[in-house]
C-alpha cells in the first residue's frame, strides 16, 4: 500500500460520490473553503496496487488552544478495517511531526457502535474533549412524490407548512435565492445568535463557505421575506445524492412559520437536483433539555427524519506535553457552552 497526493478533483469527487457517505466535509468545495482561510491542506489517497481504496482530506489548524492536524469526516474507505486505519496513523504521525503538531484529530464518518470504536482504540486514538462537526443528525428520505415526502413530516409541522404555503400564495411570504451573505442576511443571523446565546461565525466565514460551494455548483441560499422584510434564511449544500442544511437563521414572528418554508424550499431544490436524502445536520439528544441546541433540534426532528449517530471526534496524541493543555482548554470550553 502507498499514500500519495491526489490533485485531480474529478478522481477525488468520483471516489467520494460513489461511496455516498452522509457528509460534504471531504468534498472539493469544503477543501476550497479551508484554503480560503490559508489553512495548509493535503488531499491524500491510499492505493492498493493501482486501486484507490481510501482518501483523506486533512488540514493544519493553528489555533490559540494548540496546533494540530484535522481530518473532518474521514478518512473514507471502500472497506473500513483496522489495517487500513493503521496505515493512515503511520502517515499522519509522520506528517504531524514534520508540521510540529501536538496531535491529529479525526471526526469519523463511521457509525457510532462498539465495533467501530474498538478499531479506533486499537489504532491508538482516544475520544476528543469536544466535537468538531455534527456527530448526531437527522436525515430525511426525500424520494418519491411531494405528497410522499410530506407524509414523513410530523403532523404539526405539516400544518405549519400548509400555513406557510397559504401565506406564500397571498404574497405575504416571498422566497428568493440569495447570492451573498450580505449585511441584511447577517443581521438575521446576528439576532439568532443573540437570542440563542451561541457562538457565531463571522460574516466572512459564512460568505467564504457560500462562495466555495457555489463555485462547485453545490450550494443555494434560500431567503424568505415577510411583508418585504427578511426573517428567515438557510444555506443548503449538495454533494452527490445528498443535501445538507448547514447554516441558517430566523427572526421569530408569531404565526408566521417562515423557517418551515425555508426547509421545504431547500428540500424541493435538493429533489430537483436528484438528491435522495436531506440532512438537517447537528442535533442534540432528546433527553438533554439544557443543551443550547435543544429547541432547534426539536424543530429539525419534526420533519420526521431518521437519526444518524457517528463516532465522537478522536485524537491521536503526538506530543503529550503540548496535547494536554489543549485538552484542558477544550474541556473547560465545552462545559461553559453547555455541551
Amino acid at each position: 500500500m502507498r499514500i500519495e497526493l491526489i490533485n485531480n478533483k474529478i478522481i477525488w469527487n468520483d471516489f467520494l460520490i460513489n461511496l455516498n457517505y452522509n457528509t460534504f466535509l471531504q468534498s472539493w468545495g469544503w477543501i476550497k473553503f479551508n484554503q480560503r482561510f490559508g489553512h495548509k491542506v493535503w488531499t491524500l489517497g491510499m492505493f492498493e496496487g493501482e486501486k484507490l481504496i481510501s482518501v483523506a482530506f486533512i488540514f493544519k489548524l493553528e489555533a490559540k488552544r494548540g496546533r494540530f492536524l484535522f481530518c473532518p469526516h474521514g478518512p473514507q474507505f471502500l472497506q473500513f478495517e483496522s489495517k487500513y486505519l493503521k496505515e493512515w496513523v503511520t502517515y499522519f504521525t509522520k506528517l504531524a511531526k514534520i508540521e510540529k503538531c501536538s496531535f491529529v484529530r479525526i471526526s469519523p464518518i463511521q457509525e457510532n457502535n462498539d465495533q467501530n470504536i474498538a478499531i479506533f482504540k486499537e489504532c491508538g486514538f482516544r475520544q476528543a474533549p469536544i466535537h468538531m462537526h455534527a456527530e448526531l443528525t437527522t436525515v430525511l428520505d426525500i424520494t418519491g412524490s411531494d405528497q410522499e415526502v410530506k407524509s414523513r413530516i410530523k403532523k404539526n409541522t405539516r400544518y405549519d407548512l400548509r400555513k406557510a404555503e397559504e401565506l406564500f400564495k397571498q404574497n405575504l411570504l416571498q422566497i428568493q435565492i440569495g447570492e451573498a451573505i450580505n449585511d441584511e442576511v447577517y443581521e438575521v443571523y446576528r439576532e439568532t445568535f443573540v437570542r440563542g446565546e451561541f457562538v457565531p461565525f463571522p460574516q466572512k466565514y459564512l460568505q467564504n463557505e457560500l462562495e466555495s460551494f457555489k463555485e462547485e455548483n453545490g450550494c443555494d441560499l434560500v431567503k424568505v421575506y415577510y411583508k418585504n422584510r427578511l426573517i428567515s434564511w438557510g444555506m443548503v449544500i449538495y454533494f452527490g445524492k445528498r443535501a445538507f442544511y448547514h447554516q441558517g437563521a430566523n427572526i421569530l414572528v408569531k404565526g408566521v412559520p417562515a423557517p418551515t418554508l425555508v426547509q421545504w424550499t431547500c428540500i424541493q431544490l435538493a429533489r430537483q437536483r436528484g438528491c435522495q436524502s436531506y440532512d438537517f445536520w447537528g442535533i442534540c439528544s432528546k433527553e438533554n433539555q439544557k443543551h443550547p441546541w435543544y429547541n432547534i433540534s426539536r424543530f429539525k426532528r419534526s420533519f420526521g427524519g431518521q437519526e444518524v449517530s457517528l463516532i465522537p471526534a478522536q485524537d491521536l496524541i503526538i506530543n503529550k506535553l503540548t496535547y494536554f493543555p489543549t485538552w484542558l482548554i477544550e474541556t473547560i470550553r465545552k462545559k461553559k457552552r453547555g455541551f
